[in-house]
């Protein structure tokens, strides 16, 4: 049972029953000898954590990463009793293993030996995917599920020792605008990368990597942007409230949309 100056907190996703993030400043806690039934993603943003794992005893500190597949035993505790930072991604193996299909085109094994080791750009992702994942609260969502997969990807390669996806093809113009069709005719609509991909009939993460090599940009990056400019069209020629705006052009709410707006022009939707 932790300590009462540890601070603990954990996160379901609204959409998404097998993933869970949880985020503890821990100041005492020591964890003994355990395992998980689902796959754990751990980065140590703040501090240093002794563990044993594989026989080994490691110090992790701030830019390591700890992939735990189910059932692996290890343990954890703060470096002479000091306090760290650990935020997790926890996620179940049927969801685990659907990604690994879409991401490799293979079934990952869960049942190979957990790595923990200082990464600092998979920290930095990490930290970026739980930020981002604990805002939205969703998966299923073009933002979320865009950092997912490419966190997924080289973990799989490094972990699993899956060849790197050979998939270097770009997206012609017919499915270019094929796809630029779609999202003006839906923009009013929540659109993720099952429903583009889906158009071209390619996997999620196929389509992911086509569309950032011809484009220049992530699918989710390219579609906020057509949401703002459309936004800014609308905001010229019509008088029409801001949160009707925002809807038409498929934010989830006033607030949410000009915050990007401020963001990627400087100013408030009302100093437009």
């Amino acid at each position: 049972m932790a300590a009462t100056q540890d601070k603990i907190t954990y996160q379901r996703l609204q959409d998404t029953n097998g993933l869970m993030l949880s985020d503890a400043h821990y100041q005492g806690f020591a964890f003994k000898p355990h395992y998980h039934l689902d796959y754990h993603i751990g980065v140590i943003s703040k501090g240093l954590q002794k563990q044993n794992l594989n026989g080994n005893r490691l110090l992790l500190g701030d830019g390591s990463v700890s992939i735990m597949p189910p059932g692996q035993i290890h343990d954890g505790e703060g470096q002479a009793g000091g306090d760290y930072l650990l935020k997790t991604i926890r996620i179940e193996p049927e969801l685990l293993i659907d990604y690994g299909i879409d991401i490799c085109d293979a079934e990952i094994d869960l049942h190979r030996p957990g790595i923990s080791q200082h990464d600092p750009k998979l920290a930095r992702q990490l930290i970026q995917l739980h930020t981002q994942l604990g805002q939205q609260q969703r998966l299923n969502d073009m933002a979320s599920e865009t950092q997912l997969m490419q966190v997924l990807q080289p973990i799989f390669q490094q972990l699993h020792q899956l060849k790197p996806c050979a998939d270097n093809g770009k997206l012609n113009k017919v499915q270019l605008q094929k796809v630029v069709d779609y999202c003006q005719a839906l923009l009013d609509n929540k659109i993720n990368l099952a429903d583009l991909s889906g158009l071209l009939d390619l996997s999620r993460y196929q389509f992911l990597r086509r569309f950032a090599r011809s484009v220049g940009m992530t699918p989710h990056a390219w579609l906020l942007q057509l949401r703002l400019e459309k936004a800014c069209q609308l905001l010229r020629r019509t008088d029409n409230p801001h949160k009707d705006i925002a809807a038409e052009v498929g934010f989830f709410d006033e607030s949410h949309f000009s915050r990007a707006f401020k963001r990627h022009y400087g100013v408030t939707p009302s100093h437009y």
